[in-house]
């Protein structure tokens, strides 16, 4: 494994795996370069905390979310915050435990959460990134939130982003595999909208 230059052992490396970038450049997220990635999280690991500001979005996606969803066991690969002047977000993802032997592809999630000082940045937001979608396939859903759009491109991934008041999230599939259930994908984000 590469070690930085006078990095000290176990300290946390700054850097953007493409699955994780994938993700904040399809939502736009800002600050791209204020994301902790820390590829030896353990199994049980937890979820960073909430700023004060902020319920804990990490309460809303669990990694027993992303068992269902993967349909096979996952472990914790990341979890931050980023606070910005007009938007706070948590992104956290799950990776499947091993590869899947009928694909040969091994699953990933994440959960994008952002909380916005007032809803017409939320909606600016929303907006900006369907429009940018919708000319490769993404569907608006209804009664979910009170916007939402879903995306695949049938074989690699789910996408689905809901806005309600102030608050936007994502989850995303990247690696769908045999086991991936897009029943339990829309059940957890029909949950998360209700919830918040």
């Amino acid at each position: 494994m590469a070690r930085i230059k006078n990095q000290t052992p176990g300290a946390p490396v700054y850097v953007l795996v493409w699955p994780v970038y994938l993700i904040l450049l399809l939502t736009g997220a800002p600050g791209l370069q204020s994301i902790k990635y820390s590829s030896g999280m353990a199994a049980d690991a937890q979820v960073a905390d909430a700023p004060n500001d902020m319920f804990n979005p990490g309460l809303l996606f669990t990694r027993a979310d992303a068992d269902k969803i993967m349909g096979e066991s996952t472990h914790l690969t990341d979890s931050s915050f980023n606070t910005e002047p007009h938007v706070t977000s948590y992104l956290c993802g799950y990776k499947a435990d091993v590869k899947d032997h009928k694909t040969g592809k091994t699953g990933a999630i994440y959960f994008l959460f952002e909380q916005y000082k007032d809803i017409s940045e939320a909606k600016i937001k929303y907006e900006s990134i369907y429009l940018a979608n919708k000319p490769h396939g993404a569907e608006k859903v209804s009664n979910l939130g009170e916007e939402a759009y879903y995306h695949t491109d049938g074989e690699n991934f789910y996408f689905i982003m809901v806005r309600k008041g102030k608050y936007v999230f994502n989850i995303k599939v990247n690696k769908t595999t045999s086991t991936t259930s897009l029943n339990e994908f829309k059940k957890t984000a029909g949950r998360i909208a209700a919830s918040i």
